[in-house]
């Protein structure tokens, strides 16, 4: 583990992002959102919810989360995750046509704001991915 951090202390970004990252690598398995450690899953809820906040929002991440959240596939082309950019815009647009026409009446509706989540919750993990792990996918 320790030549994690090690690699995470020399990776060329901000501290901020260096917090966010060994948060990241001691409680999900894989930099993965969907895969919690057992020492996550074993926390109370109020503190699973103060390291989701300090991954997502809390420490320097306001501004990231909402620029992930403002811009989407932009933001993620811009930090170089072009692949991962193209294959979520492709899914929840297929999803949007989808669901839109099986339940006319969301038709009505604007899903950008759920999509504009999902890309902002994703974006430190899949960032994590990329920079520490060193893959998009």
């Amino acid at each position: 583990m320790t030549n994690k951090l090690t690699s995470i202390e020399e990776l060329k970004v901000e501290e901020s992002w260096k917090e966010r990252f060994k948060l990241i690598q001691k409680y999900f398995e894989n930099g993965s959102p969907f895969k919690e450690t057992a020492e996550f899953k074993s926390m109370t809820a109020k503190e699973r919810g103060a390291v989701n906040k300090g991954i997502l929002i809390k420490i320097g991440g306001f501004w990231s989360f909402f620029a992930a959240f403002a811009f989407s596939a932009f933001y993620y082309l811009f930090k170089g995750m072009w692949l991962k950019a193209i294959v979520y815009t492709l899914v929840l647009t297929c999803f949007d046509i989808v669901l839109t026409h099986a339940i006319p009446p969301l038709a009505k509706f604007s899903h950008g704001y759920a999509y504009a989540f999902i890309f902002a919750y994703l974006a430190p993990f899949d960032y994590y991915r990329l920079k520490v792990l060193k893959k998009q996918w």
